[in-house]
C-alpha cells in the first residue's frame, strides 16, 4: 500500500516537472510571479492587465515590468484603496485586490475589486486595505 502511494505521489511530482518546462504562453515574469505567489487565474489575469495598462504608461515593454506584489485583500470602502479628493464612497468592506509593479526601479499601484479591472493608483492617493486582511486566496476574505 505505501509503495503504491509512494510511487503515486512520485508520478504526480514527476507531472508537476513536466507541466512547468516550455510550452507556455505566459510570460516568464508572470509565470515567476505566479509560482511563488501561488497566484490564481483572475489574480494572474488581473496582474497581466495591469502590467499591459503601466506598459504604455511608462513606454516600456510588459516583460520588463515586475510584479512585486499580487494579493487579494479587503478594502475598507469603495474607494478601493484610491480615494479621490472630494469623492464620497460606500461605507463597506470590498473585497478586492492589489497589485504592485515594479518599472525602472519605480514602484507602482493597481487596485481593484473582484470581477473588475484592475485601475492605476497614483502613490499620493495611496491608502492601505485592512490590516491582516492579504492573502492569495480568493475564498479568505
Amino acid at each position: 500500500m505505501i509503495r503504491i502511494l509512494l510511487s503515486w505521489v512520485g508520478a504526480l511530482a514527476l507531472a508537476g516537472c513536466m507541466s512547468g518546462s516550455g510550452g507556455s504562453d505566459e510570460p516568464s515574469d508572470v509565470t515567476a510571479a505566479r509560482s511563488s505567489m501561488n497566484l490564481d487565474q483572475e489574480l494572474t489575469e488581473r496582474a497581466e492587465q495591469a502590467q499591459r495598462d503601466l506598459s504604455e504608461r511608462v513606454e516600456l515593454a510588459a516583460a520588463d515590468i515586475g510584479i512585486e506584489r499580487a494579493e487579494y485583500v479587503t478594502w475598507r470602502n469603495g474607494a478601493l484603496g484610491c480615494p479621490g479628493p472630494g469623492m464620497a464612497y460606500t461605507e463597506a468592506l470590498v473585497p478586492g485586490y492589489r497589485i504592485i509593479l515594479n518599472a525602472n526601479g519605480e514602484v507602482h499601484h493597481y487596485h481593484g475589486a473582484r470581477g473588475r479591472a484592475p485601475f492605476h493608483c497614483p502613490s499620493e492617493r495611496i491608502s492601505k486595505p485592512l490590516p491582516g486582511a492579504s492573502t492569495n486566496d480568493p475564498d479568505v476574505i
